[in-house]
């Protein structure tokens, strides 16, 4: 009935982990020199005129709180009766967000269109074996210092564990993050080995799935399919989690006491605002630019985390999570939050 719920790039890792993608298909399909670069020419294109736009768009936002209706050509903002003379419309928060998605959206699609990625690896083992041998890879793909041992001790405790991501590519995560999520946990001396006995968690096999990945997928042809396009379907996807706890308290005939029902989402970018919002607890990792500034302008409250124990009520809650955005400077303030429950 408890949810560690947590984004993937620049939360789980150091970096955006989407330019590995081109790279991973060529050395998984076996390009020579000149194919190589021309797939990484396209991807490098495409990622250079996403930046242009959401540079753009962010501006725009955060200055204005509007945005150029035709900022890609594609009516990021909406239709054309929502703007004034200006050629601008006034955005709510939603709405805002849901146009600087429109941009990261419109690009995705192109990306698809050129088939740079096509041939990716259809196996996280495959994809962890590129990673293992390509310096370049490996550097793309590191961990944030802490954020293993604190998510497998959240799941030794009982915590249910979610990857909540925009990333494209499942197989990524999965050999990035969960694969040695589950190393680190099968190592653990304080885990009971899964060979039958009974435990207080019983287990179905060694390669029982320790975390849900929600994110978007791509196909070999290299087209992506937006399961979670941008911050409302983060938002969306943590309701719908607490709608099924608190459905399954009614149907145990539980008390909806704070302790018992509870889902953490853990962030770092402007895509995982609502969710954040919408999480019983939401944590903003490291610093965000974009989302401070968002934050700023539609006056949602971001505090460090470190002053959040100073009030907390007897079963764990502080009075203000609901509205606050929480801000941690890495993974040994996450742990100490998780510990009150």
């Amino acid at each position: 009935r408890k949810w560690l719920v947590v984004d993937f790039d620049c939360t789980l890792t150091q970096f955006d982990t989407t330019p590995t993608l081109p790279l991973l298909a060529a050395l998984h399909s076996g390009d020579d020199a000149v194919q190589k670069r021309r797939r990484l020419d396209v991807f490098a294109k495409h990622e250079e005129e996403y930046f242009e736009a959401y540079s753009a768009a962010r501006e725009r936002l955060l200055q204005h709180g509007d945005i150029d209706i035709d900022i890609d050509k594609n009516n990021t903002a909406g239709g054309e009766d929502d703007g004034d003379a200006s050629g601008h419309t006034s955005l709510d928060l939603h709405e805002a967000l849901e146009a600087l998605d429109d941009v990261s959206n419109s690009v995705t699609k192109k990306v698809s269109e050129s088939s740079c990625l096509a041939g990716l690896p259809l196996h996280p083992h495959r994809v962890a074996d590129i990673i293992s041998g390509n310096d370049e890879l490996r550097r793309l793909t590191q961990l944030q210092e802490g954020c293993i041992p604190v998510v497998a001790n959240a799941h030794k405790n009982g915590w249910g564990l979610a990857v909540l991501s925009i990333n494209w590519f499942p197989n990524l995560i999965e050999a990035s993050f969960v694969m040695p999520l589950r190393k680190h946990i099968d190592s653990s001396e304080n885990i009971e080995e899964m060979d039958g006995k009974e435990s207080g968690a019983q287990a179905n096999s060694d390669d029982m799935r320790l975390t849900e990945v929600w994110c978007n997928s791509i196909d070999e042809e290299g087209v992506v399919q937006l399961e979670i396009p941008g911050a409302a379907a983060k938002r969306q996807r943590i309701r719908a989690l607490k709608e099924r706890l608190a459905k399954e308290h009614q149907l145990a005939a539980m008390p909806l006491a704070g302790r018992d029902m509870l889902v953490i989402f853990v962030g770092d970018s402007s895509t995982d605002l609502l969710g954040l919002l919408e999480a019983h607890i939401g944590i903003m990792i490291g610093r965000s630019s974009t989302l401070e500034g968002i934050a700023d302008r539609w006056n949602i409250p971001l505090t460090p985390l470190k002053e959040r124990r100073a009030s907390l009520s007897s079963n764990g809650l502080h009075e203000n999570d609901a509205e606050t955005i929480w801000m941690a400077d890495g993974w040994g303030e996450i742990e100490a939050v998780l510990a009150d429950f």
